[in-house]
């Protein structure tokens, strides 16, 4: 038995950790640093309170029977906090009316390796816009992203992308179309219109909900984990090799 993290899907507070089933389980115990910290039925847990900078020891037992089996353990070392790049200071208004896409396409592009695009809580309404790598974007609680007729939030589809993660406790309005990225991580936002994966590697859903249809189209080693759509399977989810 063993304790993996799915690649990509470390940040500076959150990662995800999987293990291997084991049959006959009644509960697997979780524990941070040699204290107990969580119980689930689950062959996976998301962790959303680690400290930047800092490595945690976990442990994951299985219990059976009344006997605690070791699965295994790993240490996670958190990443550094990222630098952030507020839409709002390059220019976008959060009122719903005015067109925002300058505002939040010039905060991707001047995001820094490893940093964050962040928009506070507000309507954005923007026409499509381009993500690049090693970037997150992060909705705030409350910041949703409207779509201007026909927009959507995209890769460049001539090259390869790495290492994109959109988080946060917001809403993408918009359809997404992410197309041969390499470490793609979407964790805890609500999509509300259709996302096509394409040829994505390293692909880790993680707490999202998917009010529309999710599309995966030739992607591998993926992982779904927490994750609640519109429709039940096959209706809500549909995968192409």
């Amino acid at each position: 038995m063993s304790l993996f993290l799915p690649e990509g899907s470390v940040t500076a507070g959150s990662a995800a950790l999987v293990w291997d089933a084991v049959t006959g389980v009644q509960q697997y115990i979780v524990y941070r640093n040699g204290r107990k910290y969580k119980t689930t039925l689950q062959r996976g847990i998301t962790l959303r309170d680690l400290v930047h900078e800092r490595a945690y020891l976990f442990e994951v037992t299985a219990l059976c029977s009344g006997r605690e089996t070791p699965c295994g353990n790993v240490t996670i070392c958190s990443k550094e906090a990222p630098r952030e790049f507020d839409a709002v200071i390059y220019g976008a208004q959060p009122d719903g009316v005015t067109d925002a896409t300058a505002g939040v396409q010039k905060a991707i592009d001047a995001c820094t390796p490893g940093g964050l695009v962040y928009l506070a809580a507000g309507r954005y309404l923007c026409g499509s816009l381009q993500l690049k790598s090693n970037m997150q974007l992060y909705l705030a609680r409350g910041a949703v992203l409207c779509p201007q007729p026909g927009a959507t939030l995209n890769t460049p589809p001539e090259r390869p992308m790495h290492d994109i993660v959109l988080h946060g406790s917001g809403q993408v309005g918009m359809a997404l179309d992410l197309r041969r990225v390499r470490r793609l991580c979407l964790r805890d936002l609500h999509f509300t219109a259709p996302a096509t994966l394409t040829a994505c590697r390293d692909l880790t859903l993680d707490g999202a909900l998917f009010g529309d249809a999710l599309a995966l189209e030739g992607c591998s080693r993926a992982l779904a984990l927490g994750c609640q759509f519109a429709g039940a399977p096959p209706e809500g989810l549909a995968v192409v090799m």
